[in-house]
């Protein structure tokens, strides 16, 4: 369908009000995907005019500097319920409490959900978070609120945590996450780390260390741990024999 390779500003733009058969399939397509990040007023206003909830696969909701108050005018705008149809992948930036708060009340009902992002949010640990957290493909998200329950992430193939971790909880996204196949992780610097023992079938790993002081004896101890790496990246401090 034609819809597939256009914004949903765009067709909001070039094909409401030509007719009531046109208006009809705009309004019952099942794909739109919304990134509210750094969107123009006009534009914003545009897509809550016509938008159907039901018809959102994706949504991204931003606070940033260019879009104050976005995820209260939105959410006073519609029923956060409304969206859990259809939608697949969630991202939310930089968003007040409140809005979390909201939000957080209709977690659970959101069954189809398979990609989160949450990033820079400075809030406690949303309760019903962990009703989704089993279901997720794609998760993006501060390591806090990733070790705020025990659960297993069955389903998890794609992981960036935002930001440091200690080499422990490394071992545990490991041992959680046992089909992860890409994983973007920060470190913090510890003694010394230790992953020996250590197995996974990651074939994509971002490794940023850069606390850490790493030989190359200590570079293979890691590497021998991934034996399915395909893409490897590393920032860390070196000695001379790396």
């Amino acid at each position: 369908m034609i819809f597939d390779y256009l914004s949903t500003v765009d067709i909001y733009r070039g094909f409401i009000k030509i007719n009531s058969y046109i208006d009809s399939v705009v309004s019952n397509y099942k794909n739109y995907q919304l990134n509210f990040r750094s969107i123009l007023k006009k534009e914003f206003d545009l897509i809550c005019r016509y938008m159907n909830p039901h018809g959102i696969v994706s949504l991204i909701l931003s606070d940033n500097i260019d879009t104050p108050g976005q995820s209260n005018l939105f959410l006073s705008l519609f029923k956060f319920e409304e969206f859990h149809y259809n939608l697949r992948s969630l991202s939310l930036i930089n968003l007040n409490q409140d809005s979390i708060l909201l939000i957080n009340n209709y977690f659970d009902m959101f069954t189809n959900l398979s990609s989160l992002t949450i990033l820079n949010i400075i809030s406690e640990v949303p309760s019903k978070l962990f009703y989704i957290y089993p279901k997720l493909n794609r998760l993006n998200i501060p390591h806090d609120w990733l070790f705020s329950n025990k659960l297993s992430l069955m389903q998890l193939e794609y992981l960036i945590i935002s930001n440091r971790c200690k080499s422990n909880e490394f071992e545990t996204i490991i041992n959680r996450c046992p089909k992860l196949i890409s994983l973007n992780i920060c470190l913090e610097r510890d003694i010394r780390i230790n992953i020996n023992g250590l197995t996974s079938n990651l074939s994509r790993l971002i490794l940023n260390m850069s606390l850490y002081q790493i030989n190359i004896i200590e570079l293979k101890e890691i590497l021998n741990c991934f034996p399915y790496l395909i893409y490897f990246e590393i920032e860390c401090r070196s000695d001379l024999d790396l």
